[in-house]
């Protein structure tokens, strides 16, 4: 059994990976936007899969051997649904991603990358949020409910095949930021739901300046990252207020399942 000295242990560790990705409190001028999230053009959701050692940083080497098994990672397929995470490999000081940006030295648009010591991060950019101008010439910032458990449940996948080529046990943790909520709209929502701006839905806007969660898990794998992702899209609609569970088709061919025809692509 895990002692209490080796739980708190981990999770100082923890606790000084998440400062440095600026998802420790959302009381910091930086939150959400550290390391490669400032990069994004629009930051807007990011997720961090850290492993129970995420200051041992040498068991990922950027080698050939790495790139081959990472080229196969540039989608991942999500109840027979395929994913895109980016169309450029990018190296950095500290980890490989997969990038979607607009060209060399532009901003990014999303990613997902995995650090030296096995960590993973997923940064959602113009997928995980919006502006969206009205007919009154107002603007919203909106965020995407179905993409957001979508991309949640793809980089889950991602996480389990990082654990699983290296060998990863134990503890981890989820961290989930969301920048800039307050007064913004939730939408993206499944088939059957009303999208705001519609008569038929009156949600409001988000009372929270960000949204911060830290979820303690036993381990990742391939039959956990579903139940997970819904989890995650059960604490947006939280956040705003609503007990439905919008990111779930109300009719169609998917009614109940979480609706992948309307992911942001």
């Amino acid at each position: 059994m895990t002692s209490l000295a080796e739980i708190e242990l981990t999770r100082a560790r923890w606790r000084r990976r998440i400062d440095g990705l600026a998802l420790d409190t959302i009381n910091r001028p930086d939150f959400g936007v550290a390391e490669l999230a400032a990069r994004l053009a629009t930051p807007s959701v990011q997720f961090a899969l850290l492993p129970a050692d995420p200051e041992a940083t040498d068991r990922v080497v950027f080698d050939d051997a790495f790139w081959a098994w990472f080229k196969a990672y540039q989608t991942v397929a999500v109840e027979d649904h395929s994913l895109l995470f980016g169309y450029q490999q990018h190296v950095t000081a500290h980890a490989a991603a997969w990038v979607e940006d607009s060209g060399r030295g532009q901003p990014w648009h999303r990613f997902i990358s995995v650090d030296r010591a096995g960590a993973v991060v997923l940064g959602l950019g113009s997928y995980g949020a919006r502006e969206v101008h009205t007919n009154s010439d107002q603007s919203f910032r909106v965020f995407a409910l179905v993409s957001i458990v979508a991309y949640a449940q793809g980089m889950l996948a991602f996480c389990a095949a990082v654990q699983s080529r290296l060998s990863l046990a134990g503890p981890c943790l989820l961290a989930i930021g969301a920048v800039s909520t307050r007064d913004a709209l939730l939408g993206n929502l499944a088939e059957g739901w009303a999208e705001p701006f519609s008569i038929s839905n009156s949600v409001g806007g988000c009372i929270d300046e960000h949204l911060l969660w830290h979820i303690e898990l036993d381990e990742i794998d391939e039959e956990s990252t579903r139940d997970l992702a819904f989890l995650i899209g059960d604490r947006f609609e939280d956040a705003w207020g609503v007990t439905q569970r919008r990111y779930r088709a109300r009719v169609g061919e998917s009614i109940n399942e979480l609706d992948y025809g309307r992911v942001l692509r």
